[in-house]
């Protein structure tokens, strides 16, 4: 699996590895995984690392850097297969991306949960990753979980019920002290059980509990290591999803109503297709009396964005002006729509309606970003859902800003948008395509581009919200920076861009729906 080359390096640090075991067998290194509410901690003899890992889908993942940092080792990375590789203490581990099997010293293991990519990092299943391991460091790995020395409280308690009627459904908010594990399941006739595992609540308090025209009727119980809460819909739902976010702690259920007949018509549509991707739709950003972001020499996003979209409509049409490099593929079972063929500006349901109507199988948002310091630079692909982290929650609220600034008739529909449940359960659907698609996309522009990635982000872009289809935002460089405002007033550049984003189509297109 690893060439004689990198095996040869590694053993040429044998001198220092073998001064680092010395000094481990005489410290006679204890660690100590003590897994908490809100953190991890490693403890190496009188020194702790902080280790912080994160929820997905109610199982605890950390960071496989993380992991690296405390037990030493070298991780390389080969992103177009979406594998990593980490040599440490004489073993081989392979990761590969999305699956739950990790090939370690040449046997497969199952960890059950499949690999992620978060925060720019692979994130391991804890707990299912914990006997690797020890098989790295038998006698100085310990795991105990939930540390009672070191519990922030004792239990986690449902803390309070909260209901609100949205557009497309109804929301359930169900406040709760802190992390915990739970499911959500529909016996039938309109209840919707919630259980808590490991966990308190007040039955008094919450059965009964009416909420008028949302919720007819609550139940909740207390057993020995688990809590149920039962609520009684005012009518049933055939779509919901659900998960547990912070600041407050709280599990949200979206129960989403597909009543409307468009809706209905559409999803019937997407399981009756037997291709992965026959249309593409291609979003210029802004237009009209919306500039987008300006640079300092006078280019406008919205006329950056439109003119890279038209070159890459040209690519899947094959028109005269579409000249390909010899490297690219053509495939002519390909079709492109333009949310905008000219300078308009275009209402943000009408972009996804275009896309709905046209039968589209991807979405691709372009737009350029901006910044107060001009050196900034690069280009950023982005998935959606709730933003990680500061820069990418900014690049959010930029990019959904310009829908509140509509005609009065439009503010109104924006207002009631805005309104809809945090992620439609219809989008939530194609969250693995959208992940697979960005990668891909990161790629071939990295390949291609004279510029640097910023790598894969994730925010709540209106823009995505009602495509129902696998959909990305692509800020496709700074056009506050000087040189690449000047990249953008490029035609090779522009021609660059498009044929990598064609490319990275083609690629996308080229897998097998079992692949995904």
């Amino acid at each position: 699996m690893f060439s004689k080359k990198k095996r040869d390096e590694f053993e040429g640090k044998s001198f220092v590895k073998k001064r680092i075991m010395t000094l481990r067998s005489i410290l006679k290194i204890s660690i100590l995984i003590s897994v908490l509410l809100f953190s991890s901690f490693l403890f190496a003899q009188d020194k702790s690392f902080r280790i912080q890992y994160l929820y997905i889908d109610q199982i605890k993942y950390v960071s496989l850097n993380d992991l690296v940092k405390i037990y030493g080792g070298e991780l390389r990375w080969d992103y177009l297969p979406k594998k990593a590789y980490w040599e440490v203490d004489e073993h081989q581990i392979a990761f590969s991306l999305f699956s739950p099997y990790v090939l370690m010293d040449g046997k497969v293991y199952n960890l059950f949960y499949r690999i992620e990519f978060k925060k720019g990092a692979f994130y391991v299943p804890l707990k299912n990753f914990y006997p690797l391991l020890k098989m790295i460091k038998a006698e100085e790995t310990e795991f105990r979980e939930e540390s009672q020395s070191l519990m922030l409280e004792e239990e986690p308690e449902v803390i309070q019920l909260k209901a609100s009627r949205k557009l497309n459904g109804l929301l359930i908010e169900i406040f709760v002290s802190g992390p915990l594990t739970y499911e959500v399941f529909s016996p039938g006739h309109n209840w919707l059980n919630i259980n808590f595992y490991e966990a308190k609540i007040d039955t008094g308090s919450f059965s009964e509990l009416v909420i008028p025209e949302l919720i007819n009727d609550t139940k909740a119980y207390q057993f020995d290591n688990s809590a149920q809460l039962s609520l009684l819909l005012s009518k049933s739902y055939d779509i919901f999803s659900h998960s547990l976010v912070s600041d407050p702690y709280r599990i949200q259920i979206s129960m989403e109503d597909t009543s409307s007949q468009f809706t209905l018509n559409h999803l019937e549509q997407i399981s009756q297709k037997t291709d992965l991707v026959d249309v593409v739709i291609i979003d210029p950003g802004h237009g009209g009396d919306d500039l987008g972001n300006v640079g300092s020499q006078g280019l406008m996003e919205k006329e950056a964005v439109l003119d890279i979209a038209k070159r890459l409509k040209a690519l899947f049409h094959n028109e005269e002006d579409a000249k390909l490099e010899e490297s690219y593929e053509h495939s002519s079972d390909l079709k492109a729509f333009l949310t905008r063929e000219s300078d308009l500006n275009v209402p943000l349901e009408q972009r996804a309606r275009i896309a709905n109507q046209s039968g589209g199988d991807l979405f691709l948002s372009l737009h350029v970003n901006s910044s107060q310091d001009p050196t900034e630079s690069g280009f950023q692909i982005f998935v959606p859902g709730l933003a990680k982290s500061r820069e990418d929650s900014m690049v959010q609220i930029k990019e959904n800003h310009p829908f509140t600034l509509n005609s009065s008739d439009e503010i109104k529909d924006t207002l009631s948008y805005l309104d809809t449940l945090p992620l439609d359960t219809t989008q939530t659907k194609f969250m693995r395509e959208s992940k697979d698609l960005a990668i891909i996309v990161e790629d071939e522009l990295r390949r291609i581009l004279p510029t640097k990635s910023r790598g894969i982000g994730q925010a709540d872009f209106l823009v995505l919200r009602k495509a129902y289809m696998p959909g990305i935002v692509i800020q496709i460089a700074y056009i506050s920076s000087p040189y690449e405002e000047l990249l953008l007033k490029d035609e090779t550049f522009n021609k660059w861009v498009a044929q990598a984003l064609y490319q990275a189509i083609l690629r996308f297109k080229g897998k097998s729906p079992e692949s995904l």
